[in-house]
């Protein structure tokens, strides 16, 4: 597993680097992604029922 440095945007006009766990990142978006997948469908069954 890689650690890579990338450009942390909040500082603005610094230009500083932090350190990413690119594996980790990954892994929480596709759960993000999933999560908002389910409830995508929990809407869509709650206006399928009105």
């Amino acid at each position: 597993m890689k650690i890579k440095f990338a450009p942390n945007i909040t500082h603005g006009k610094h230009s500083q680097f932090v350190k990413i766990n690119w594996q980790e990142r990954c892994l929480e978006l596709q759960l993000e992604l999933h999560r908002s997948k389910n409830q995508a469908g929990r809407i869509r069954d709650m206006l399928r029922e009105k």
